[in-house]
């Protein structure tokens, strides 16, 4: 069953049983449509369209992750996968909003200045351009945000209720990192898990600890990447939810030159989908060349049928019929 965000008409029980939502919303007003997908308890909304605009806002971890165009998302976060204007184009305009929240915050409320997460290797480059609007803006916006550099492999970020956010490797030929959402959870210690409900009660009660704390990894997004990163990566395979690209959908674009762009092809997500062992793999960035019909008939057609139930694609919120009633 492929899933697909923006459609209405997959009866509602339907969508509970497989702990998916769908639906598409009005962006700021206009005619054009934002992707909305609630998938296994994950929130996705936004635009994730190859080459024109990613910005995808995840409620449950109160983050932004690329900024392509302003969505008018209400963030103190943002996480920045790499440098490229579809997915960093709209930062301005985001500080700039930051500027009249800042002038008219709500009552009894100090507005935080606005976290920028980038990879190290832009950090410098997206101060200096901030920097240089100063003048556009009158220098009133510098209070408002901080960027903040990473590395892979870096220190988490504690975003509050029990979640993080860590950078990881990416494949993408240019300074990048990808970004990891973990919540802490508490789990049954496994020398109970035979015991009933009522017992495990008891033990607690006298005071056992019957639990354990560990960090249980909800979302990864890479941004723009090779199959590389599916390949090698043990958060990306393990995730309950992966955002992975799938940019060029034929073969009038070879893998190698898909490759070459730091891309993933269709090809090669098809030869290793199965890699990923988690809940929900939602393919994102296509090449706006392609229509979202000719993408689902591809999936439908050529990805291996035990993989369906797991696949969903996001990116503008374009009404189509879902696989899962043509099945």
């Amino acid at each position: 069953m492929l899933l697909l965000a923006g459609q209405p008409n997959l009866p509602s029980r339907q969508r509970s049983e497989l702990g998916v939502n769908l639906t598409a919303t009005w962006y700021n007003g206009d005619t054009t449509m934002k992707a909305k997908l609630n998938i296994h308890g994950v929130t996705l909304e936004g635009f994730a369209q190859g080459g024109v605009q990613t910005s995808i806002f995840v409620p449950e971890a109160r983050a932004m992750f690329d900024v392509g165009v302003d969505i008018g998302a209400p963030v103190d976060d943002i996480f920045v996968t790499h440098g490229h204007p579809d997915h960093i184009g709209a930062l301005h305009s985001v500080v700039a909003r930051r500027i009249t929240r800042k002038n008219s915050p709500a009552p009894g409320k100090t507005l935080k200045p606005l976290r920028i997460h980038v990879p190290a290797g832009i950090a410098q480059g997206v101060s200096a351009a901030l920097s240089a609007m100063d003048g556009v803006f009158g220098d009133r916006h510098r209070p408002v945000y901080e960027v903040v550099a990473h590395v892979p492999g870096g220190a988490p970020i504690d975003m509050g209720h029990h979640i993080h956010i860590e950078p990881v490797h990416t494949f993408h030929g240019v300074a990048s990192c990808g970004w990891v959402v973990k919540r802490l959870v508490k789990k049954l210690k496994p020398e109970f898990a035979h015991l009933s409900g009522k017992e495990i009660g008891d033990l607690a009660r006298a005071g056992h600890e019957v639990g354990i704390s560990q960090w249980a990894t909800e979302l990864v997004v890479p941004g723009d990447t090779m199959i590389d990163f599916l390949i090698r990566s043990p958060e990306a395979q393990q995730t309950k939810v992966l955002l992975h690209e799938v940019t060029f959908w034929d073969d009038k674009s070879s893998v190698e030159k898909c490759r070459a762009f730091g891309h993933t092809h269709v090809d090669e997500m098809i030869e290793h989908c199965e890699k990923f062992c988690g809940a929900a793999l939602v393919l994102v960035h296509r090449s706006m060349r392609y229509t979202r019909q000719e993408c689902e008939a591809i999936v439908k057609r050529r990805f291996p049928a035990a993989m369906l139930p797991k696949i969903h694609m996001f990116d503008d919120g374009q009404l189509c019929k879902s696989a899962a009633t043509m099945i």
